[in-house]
């Protein structure tokens, strides 16, 4: 039977790359996201990889319809062998704190905390804590280098959801002592490719740019090896948490932003 892993915020970015990559190693592939037509679109290449890809349009923040979620794969697919909870977003910045919208700052906490919540909720109850053993399974949580540093103005919902999730990680890996369920979290810093992570988060594309400025981002590509990484130690093993960060970017503020012209990379 193949593993089954479920991945939120499948539909581009770090999500999509996880999928293809866990696709082409023959795994059945969840991806969840609200845009179904993206899904849909992602879904097909993520299957030109050679797994089964399962795309489901779904708001990670409703409770009922992601446990009805849940449900439905177990019933379809028996059970859930990795969980990525990697859908995340940032809104509001450069503005301060309180200069922000209440819609965007609601979002926020509730696609990246309550979302997570839920799906953990859900996958653990349904899946995982029922495998064998007394429980079997690996919980991915993509949160951020800015999980730990505090970020420049305008990221202060973004950073306190990130906050959450460090601390959810480790008590759920308390929480789920005897059983063979693992927490790990991976932590990006500038990822580039066809991620608009950052454009969203500035509300300016052309800002983005001012992100990347002298150096080499890591890719999609990069932040989903590092998942497989986790993924793939022996069961034995719990790699806790791993940053996947630029070399250029030697902690969240200090960036060498001559990286490119002393390593002669072309902009």
């Amino acid at each position: 039977m193949a593993n089954v892993i479920f991945i939120t915020g499948g539909g581009s970015g770090i999500g999509k790359a996880t999928a293809e990559l866990f696709s082409e190693k023959g795994y059945r592939v969840v991806i969840v996201g609200r845009d179904g037509e993206k899904l849909k679109r992602a879904a097909k290449d993520v299957e030109a990889k050679g797994g089964e890809c399962w795309p489901i349009a779904l708001d990670i923040g409703d409770a009922k319809a992601v446990h009805s979620c849940i449900e439905e794969v177990v019933k379809k697919w028996t059970k859930i062998d990795v969980l990525v909870n990697n859908a995340g977003l940032a809104l509001g910045s450069p503005k301060p704190f309180h200069e922000q919208t209440i819609e965007d700052i609601q979002t926020v906490i509730n696609t990246n905390i309550m979302g997570t919540l839920m799906v953990t909720h859900a996958v653990l109850q349904q899946s995982m804590m029922k495998q064998d053993k007394g429980g079997r399974g690996t919980i991915i949580n993509i949160s951020s280098i800015t999980g730990l540093e505090a970020p420049p103005m305008g990221e202060a919902t973004y950073h306190t959801s990130k906050t959450a999730m460090e601390g959810f990680s480790n008590v759920l890996r308390q929480e789920t002592i005897g059983s063979n369920v693992r927490v790990l979290v991976v932590r990006p810093g500038f990822v580039g490719g066809t991620t608009n992570f950052h454009g969203n988060r500035l509300n300016d594309k052309e800002a983005e740019k001012d992100v990347f400025e002298g150096l080499e981002p890591v890719l999609e590509t990069d932040v989903a090896k590092a998942v497989e990484y986790l993924v793939d130690a022996p069961e034995r093993v719990s790699v806790k948490a791993i940053d996947v960060v630029p070399t250029a970017q030697r902690s969240l503020p200090t960036v060498d932003r001559q990286w490119n012209e002393r390593n002669s990379v072309k902009q």
